[in-house]
């Protein structure tokens, strides 16, 4: 009698064999406890996900696929539905189970959900999906273990109370996982995929002709044969090999790749006769899927047998088997012919096999084959590929028969479709039979010692294979079938006084483990019962245990194993169908005790960084009694490892011993990175011991964050943030720190400085062609950059890092700007908050100062990816101090409560709201300082009726939770309905359903009031809508449009899009409007709806096409918004509505009729929202309200206003008269209403380039943003860029331009007596637009060159010092200039104006190759202001300002400052020790920018001044001056200028003012934006002025220029 080895698993319920009701690792869950496994909540939320998935990626190949066709919600429903019957979920099954074991069990969970998060993004886009999983698993047990009840704790069971939310919660970790990581790696995260695997590894050399011929024909035969079904191969691979040579590697999934890797295949070479065989399994065994097969082809042995055991641990990992299919028995010569010390590396191990052993040892270890056939049936061979290949192949039976005729009973039930014998060896005859019927074989195949048939099952029932042999042979039966297990193996670990919990293990069990099988059924009807899980010897097939499962019902199970050193076991389970036929399935692997036992854990604490050499101690533990010599091994596949200590280890009986590995990671690897070690141990006998490790690259060692502090001042609703960190290394390696922080989607970062030990570096703003420059030149000189990225939802990520040495400290600080939008009646402003990590000092602190007395003033819960549950977690120690209009909150926690939130740190948006108490018989507030004002219009009256037509997306992708959030969202909204608001519903898919509320009564309107009658009509209706079909969004909008179009015509209503517009909600998945095109759709629906109502658009999930929707919703006067997937996706949903839902007034009109304020935003807006806010920007007309500082109640600081606006059955015409808020403290306002009225004029800009299409409106509204932007340093997205870099790089960066400006200055200098050739068009009257132009710069690498209609100043010089012009949008005219040095000439002179600008000149000694002796600078230019008497004086050092009453300032370049007198604003803006920016503004209408670069490199560049007019809306057509006479702002008068060309081709006629100048087209450098300008080059300025220019001279840096006016006509 065999003894019982199975024992309870928990002894306290005196049981041998436990149903795993709860989690695979838990205990079960007490009989009457109210909760529902979590198993059974993750299967069905991944299948739901799964559904979801294939409804957006739909096969054209197949019919139509709504998930709402799966039911119920089960992989196996879910395969059948989408690729129809006998489609197998086993790999999908597979994940599943893998997720779920997943459970730390005893062991603590990494609490850090967004370390978990980004760790999983990572590994799944490397394709490391298995580590991927496995950290899903534990952040799905993390997200649980928030419920903490003693259920979830004990059982892994979720109360039934908390179903709903724990589904949303899974559901909306999917949805982060599919948009983090796409659609590509979603599926293969998931393991979404059928079909099979089609592998060769192939021996190319010279005699392999007909082999190579014979694979590439049954390939192509396999593929176009199999085309559409689940059979048909997914995956190829193919792997030549000879010696030296392996390869190339061909591994896809498109069918037509390899048809094209095979045609490249061809016989050769030859005479060497051992081929790296092993080199060439290896590389296929690296891509081929879990699962697959490998057929070798070869008819020499291998060259490389030491790679033998890696082969097989590797292949039974992944339950790859191997079969050869060898044209001859070859006998081994390997290692003959050497001598003792050059023996190869496989003839030094007597344990290894080689030649024709070899094969039959992988083979018998992977259960694979060896065939050795004839060359002329090499073809015929290769059939068995059409049997071997097939989807959802199931283990029926095993037996090894010796010397007779016997024969074994088969149970064939409904679920096989399907029956395959394959018998190998001495077998004679191999019959089937049916009720002693022999039943002949549909498809057979008899290859050397292989035989296969098969036939399809139409007779369910007992079956009997009856098998004659004269010595050994081996019989496999397998099926097709959707009906199997998938099984694990786990550990128990603890004991019965202790927590006992389980761990999965995917190694080979040592003896001495507590081992447990897990079974994990798939397939199964609902009626069919599991009856035994039994074990079967694998060497005999006989069944030595069984045991009987208590409730048949079941599908998880887990049974107890004890030591079976001795015996290799196969577990099979079976019951009886529903049919009342009973079933059995084998196991895929075997399951074998050893008695070695691995240890690799010094893996997980290994610091391995980039370019550092390592080693690392792997122990090896003998649980056996006796001593024994092991021979060991380790390889990676990144090739890490370098070496291994020792290949052979003696380990005494109960003890343990190590080797070492020694590593080394190539400098550029990837921190993060996993490379995957198989450690191999085999002893005397050949018994291999194999386990799986991961070695990760760790990243560059952090210093330690010292401080981290948020300061964000709000002034008057416009917050400026300051975020500062500080990174101190106390060792005396280098270490890097890294800077990152979530800017807000509507702010604009204005500062970016990092100090080092004391010294400053600055960020700069620059045109994004010039910050290309910058980045690709830096990454030419192997120089770092900090960067500004776009982020999920809009938001954009900041990030730069430096490397510090030890003991240096650096300090972070970046600044940015954004207004507060006011929103159902409060402001609120957010912040990111994420260190990285825990902070000892961490300072939080936001500063208010408003107009009016704060109300309402709140901090918000703290909002942190680390909760799972949508209200955010309230903020202990928040400190709020408010006094009246001022308040001040604080949050600075401890260390510990900081790990409390967070585990490693904050994560997470710290958020406040107020709103300001205003004064009752007001609607609007104006707040004034120096030359500027802000209007705020804020009426009270109560919203109009509006009318609404909700068009809701219920197409097969919105299954499940979507409809769910979408249903909850709506009953929400329509509560919240004014009665007198009307409203309908449509549903759409493919086709358009409307709710009738008038069942039977044709000729009513659909549209209907918003009585409570109505709404919970409407509520029942929307309970029974279902998802199906596809997405027709064209065939919606057309119908939703017609709907109100067609009722404010019956209605007689004057409907405007403010009160009568389309709520769409949709997922905008895969739609019939792709068939047309997306822009034909915009245009379409654009035109169709022809501006009359609004289309305001939810695209919901990552699937929504957010570019196309808010196209849409922009178009036609509407709103979009995207969300996701997470539990309070119904009330984002409401939220949204909210912001559309109260329209108050319509055309409202704001006007200044004094005339004593110049508004400079839009003044006309189309509606006006409840809760909402407009503002108004300007400037005072003549001297500012502020400045006149008379008695509060005097006439002159009243400002008078009109308001128009039109709301239900009215006009409306207001007047009110203001007393400006006037705040004199400077130093709080700054240029504050400055900054916001040019915010508010580049976000109207941005939203007119949304909509605009002709192109050349687009070009002026693209250099209108880019001038706002570099004015007043706002990083816009697709305009500017922040370049920001380690200390010193920008210098290396500027020095290499500088010293290719050189080259340009020299090439100019040349070009004075040589024309360079053109190769502009003789037959034009000007340089085309766009002409691509030879770029000067050789070095540098420039993909295009913008031509000089792009943005930038109009009027400007710079270096040596070049002048340019541009005289009209197509001419261009540049010239340099010589003068003496001390020489001032006059640059600009407006008397009308009063603003006089000169230049002083100084000269340097020329390159010896030059033409001229010396070059010329500008190094000073003084500024005369003489309307205001104040005057400003620049040099590469400072620019200084004084005024008639002794104000005197100065600004030192090289550091920020802001000054201002009188509405004149010097602004400077540090690039790097030696060049700063100086924007001088005089009056707004005025707009100078000085730079100032600091020689730092040639001998023949003096420090000097570069000059640009950036704005001369305030100068008059009759400046003078060099460049002043080119002024043509105020008029844009053009003086008439045009191009002759010379009959050469190399030279032109300039016609300027009637008179002729020579001149040479040139590609000329401006450095200061980094891009080359296309410009007509004047070599002689004598030809425009007489004496050369010397009229332009002037006495001093101050004074006028003696002639007041040139003649313009």
């Amino acid at each position: 009698m065999v003894k019982n080895i199975f024992v309870i698993i928990l002894p306290i319920l005196g049981i041998q064999f436990q149903i795993c009701d709860g989690s695979i690792l838990s205990k079960t869950a007490p009989r009457g406890t109210n909760c529902v496994e979590f198993r059974t909540l993750l299967e069905k939320s991944f299948v739901e996900a799964a559904s979801l998935f294939f409804a957006d990626n739909p096969d054209p190949n197949r019919p139509q696929f709504t998930p709402s066709m799966v039911k119920p919600l089960e992989a196996q429903n879910l395969y059948k539905e989408y690729y129809g019957e006998g489609a197998s979920p086993h790999a999908f099954k597979r994940v599943i189970v893998d997720i779920l074991q997943a459970d730390p069990g005893c062991e603590d969970i990494e609490r850090d959900k967004v370390i978990l998060r980004s760790e999983i993004y990572k590994y799944a886009k490397e394709q490391n999906f298995g580590i991927a999983r496995k950290k899903f698993g534990l952040l799905l047990y993390r997200d649980m273990s928030d419920f903490g009840d003693v259920n979830w704790i004990d059982y892994r069971c979720i109360l039934s109370k908390d179903v709903d939310l724990a589904e949303g919660i899974i559901a909306s970790e999917i949805s982060r996982l599919r948009r983090g990581i796409g659609d590509w790696a979603f599926g293969k995260f998931f393991a979404l995929g059928v079909g099979t695997t089609l592998a060769f590894a192939i021996d190319d050399t010279g005699s392999m002709s007909e082999e190579i011929d014979a694979a590439r024909r049954r390939s192509h035969l396999l593929i176009d044969e199999r085309a559409g079904s689940v059979d048909q191969p997914t995956n190829f691979v193919l792997v030549p090999f000879n010696d030296p040579k392996v390869g190339p590697v061909t591994s896809t999934g498109d069918p037509n790749r390899l048809k094209e890797a095979f045609r490249s295949v061809y016989a050769h070479g030859g005479g060497d006769l051992p081929e790296l065989s092993m080199k060439g399994i290896s590389l296929a065994l690296d891509k081929v899927l879990a699962g697959s097969t490998i057929y070798v082809i070869t008819d020499a042995e291998a060259r490389d047998a030491e790679l033998q055991d890696q082969i097989i641990a590797t292949a039974n990992r992944k339950m790859v088997k191997l079969v050869f299919l060898l044209t001859n028995k070859m006998s081994t010569w390997l290692c003959a012919g050497f001598s003792s010390t050059r023996r190869l590396a496989a003839c030094r191990d007597p344990s290894l096999k080689l030649g024709f052993e070899l094969y039959q040892h992988l083979a018998n270890s992977t259960g694979g084959e060896v065939l050795v056939v004839r060359r002329k049936d090499i073809f015929k061979s290769t059939g068995l590929l059409d049997v071997a290949l097939q989807h959802g192949i199931v283990n029926l039976e095993r037996r090894t028969i010796t010397n007779g005729d016997s024969g074994f009973e088969l149970f064939v039930d409904s679920g096989l479709r399907e029956l395959y014998v394959e018998a190998t060896g001495a077998c004679d005859t191999v019959k089937l039979r049916s009720n002693g019927a022999q039943i002949q074989f549909e498809r057979s195949i008899k290859v050397a010692e292989l035989f296969i048939g098969s036939i399809n099952v139409t007779k369910y029932g007992k079956y009997r294979l009856n098998v004659k042999t004269t010595g050994i042979c081996r019989v496999k039966v397998t099926g097709k079938s959707t009906k199997s297990f998938v099984q694990s193996l786990a550990k128990e670990i603890g004991n019965v006084t202790t927590t006992q919990c389980l761990k999965v293990i995917h190694h080979q069990p040592v003896s001495t483990e507590k081992v447990v099988v897990l079974v994990d059924m798939y397939g199964l009807n609902t009626d069919d019962v599991v009856r035994t899980v039994s074990f079967v010897d694998v060497k005999t097939g006989e069944s030595v245990y069984s045991f009987r499962v208590p409730d048949g019902k079941k599908r998880h199970f887990r049974v107890k194993l004890e030591s079976f050193a001795d015996r290799k076991l196969l577990a099979y389970v079976s019951g009886i169908d529903a049919g009342g036929f009973q079933f059995r399935r084998l196991a895929q692997q075997s399951i074998q005790f050893v008695n070695v036992e691995i240890d690799c854990s010094a893996l997980d604490k290994l610091v391995l960084r980039p370019g550092s050499p390592a080693q690392v101690a792997i122990t090896i533990r003998n649980v056996g009694k006796e001593a024994v010599y092991y021979t060991v091994n380790a390889v990676d596949g990144e090739k890490f490892i370098t070496s291994v200590s020792q290949s052979r280890i003696l380990v005494t009986g109960g003890g343990d011993a190590k080797f070492f590995l020694r590593l080394r990671t190539p400098r550029d690897a990837k921190p993060g990175s996993v490379s995957k070690v198989t450690v191999t141990v085999k002893d005397q006998n050949g018994v291999l011991v194999y386990k799986e490790c991961l070695l990760a690259v760790s990243a560059k060692q952090a210093p330690a964050m010292e401080s981290f502090k948020i300061t964000s001042n709000i002034n008057t609703r416009f917050a400026e943030t300051i975020v500062q960190s500080k990174f101190v290394n106390d060792g005396w390696v280098s270490k890097e720190s890294v800077f990152s922080i979530v800017i807000p989607p509507n702010a604009f970062i204005t500062d970016f400085t990092m100090t080092v030990d004391g010294d400053t570096f600055s960020g700069e703003i620059k045109q994004l062609g010039e910050a290309k420059t910058f980045y690709e030149i830096g990454k030419r000189e192997g120089l770092s950059f900090g960067h500004l990225s776009s982020q999920d939802e809009g938001s954009k990520i900041f990030q730069t890092s430096l490397n510090l040495r030890g003991d240096e400290d650096v300090v972070f600080q970046i600044k940015y700007q954004q207004p507060l939008v006011r929103s159902v009646g409060r402001y609120h402003h957010e912040i990111n908050v994420q260190p990285g990590q825990a902070v000892k000092s961490f300072d939080i602190e936001i500063n208010i100062w408003e107009s009016l007395p704060l109300s309402d003033l709140k901090v918000l819960n703290f909002r942190t990816e680390q909760s799972s549950l949508s209200k955010g977690i309230h903020l202990k120690g928040t400190k709020i101090s408010e006094s009246g209009n001022s308040a001040k909150i604080t949050f600075s926690p401890t260390m510990e409560q900081q790990t409390l939130l967070s585990p490693n740190g904050l994560n997470g948006k710290f958020a406040i709201q107020y709103d300001l108490v205003r004064p009752g018989d007001k609607i609007s507030e104006m707040v004034a300082f120096d030359q500027n004002f802000l209007h705020f219009f804020v009426p009270k009256y109560e919203p109009m009726n509006k009318r609404v037509v909700f068009l809701l997306d219920n197409s097969g992708s919105m299954f499940g939770r979507k409809l769910m959030h979408m249903k909850n969202g709506m009953n929400k909204i329509l509560d919240e309905l004014n009665s007198e608001d009307s409203f309908a519903i449509l549903m759409f898919n493919s086709k358009v359903q409307s709710w009738d509320p008038h069942p039977g009564e044709d000729s009513r309107s659909i549209m209907v009031k918003a009585t409570a009658a109505n709404i919970a009509a409407a509520k029942r209706f929307l309970n029974s809508v279902s998802a199906q079909a596809g997405t027709d969004l064209l065939k919606g909008l057309e119908a939703a449009i017609n709907v109100i179009d067609g009722y404010v015509e019956d209605e007689d209503i004057n409907s405007h899009f403010s009160t009568d517009y389309v709520f769409v909600l949709t997922d905008g998945g895969r739609s019939q409007q792709e068939e047309i095109g997306t822009d034909t759709v915009i245009s379409t629906i654009t035109s169709f709806n022809s501006n009359k109502f609004g289309i305001h658009i939810t695209g919901y999930g990552a699937m929504a096409n957010s570019k196309v929707l808010s196209s849409i919703a922009h178009k036609n006067q509407g709103t979009f918004i995207q969300i996701h997937e997470d539990i309070d996706a119904n009330v984002q949903i409401n939220n949204f509505f909210k912001t559309i839902a109260y329209p108050v007034l319509r055309e409202v009109q704001i006007r200044y009729p004094s005339g004593r304020l110049i508004p400079t935003t839009a003044l006309n807006f189309q509606q006006y929202q409840k809760g909402t806010e407009i503002v108004v920007a300007g400037e005072f007309a003549d001297t500012p309200i502020c400045v006149i500082k008379t008695d509060a109640t005097g006439e002159d600081d009243e400002v008078d206003v009109t308001f128009s606006a039109k709301t239900d059955g009215e006009d409306l015409y207001l007047e009110e008269s203001l007393f400006p808020t006037c705040d004199e403290n400077e130093d709080e306002l700054q240029d504050l209403i400055e900054r916001q009225e040019n915010y508010l004029k580049l976000v109207e800009t941005l939203k007119e380039l949304e909509n605009e299409t002709d192109p050349t409106k687009l070009d002026e509204l693209k250099e209108k943003v880019t001038n706002i932007s570099r004015e007043n340093s706002f990083v816009v997205n697709d305009y500017t860029a922040l370049v920001v870099s380690k200390p010193g790089n920008l210098k290396e960066v500027d020095d290499t331009i500088a010293s290719e400006i050189e080259e340009e200055t020299q090439r100019l200098q040349e070009a004075s007596t040589t024309p360079v050739p053109t190769t502009i068009p003789i037959t034009t009257r000007s340089v085309p637009e766009g002409s691509v132009v030879t770029p000067a710069f050789g070095r540098i690498p420039f993909s295009t060159i913008i031509p000089f209609t792009a943005s930038r100043p109009s009027l400007l010089f710079f270096g040596d010092p070049h002048f340019v012009i541009d005289i009209e949008e197509q001419i261009t005219l540049c010239f340099n200039w010589e003068g003496q040095d001390g020489q001032t000439i006059s640059l600009l002179h407006d008397q009308e104006k009063g603003i006089t600008v000169n230049g002083k000149l100084v000269t340097s000694k020329a390159p010896g190759k030059s033409v001229r002796s010396s070059r010329t600078y500008v190094n000073k230019i003084g500024i005369n202001i003489h309307e205001l008497n104040m005057t400003i004086v620049i040099t590469s050092k400072e620019a200084v300002f004084r005024t008639a009453e002794g104000v005197r300032k100065s600004l030192v370049f090289g550091k920020y400052g802001t000054t201002r007198y009188k509405g004149v604003v010097l602004k400077v803006n540090p690039v790097t020790k030696f060049r700063s920016t100086l924007f001088v503004h005089i009056k707004r209408k005025v707009v100078f920018r000085v730079i100032s670069r600091i020689n730092s490199k040639s001998k023949f560049v003096r420090d000097h001044l570069d000059f640009a007019v950036l704005r001369g809306d305030g100068l008059t057509e009759n400046a003078v001056g060099v460049l002043g006479q080119f002024s043509r702002f105020k008029t844009k008068a053009k003086v008439p200028a045009s191009i002759d060309f010379r009959s050469d081709g190399k030279t032109a006629v300039l016609w300027y003012r009637h008179n002729p100048i020579e001149v040479s087209y040139h590609t000329l450098r401006d450095y200061n934006l980094d891009r080359d300008v296309e410009c007509w080059y004047m070599a002689d300025k004598g030809q425009l002025w007489e004496n050369d220019g010397e009229k332009f001279v002037v006495k001093g840096i101050l004074d006028p220029p003696e002639m007041q006016k040139i003649d313009h006509r």
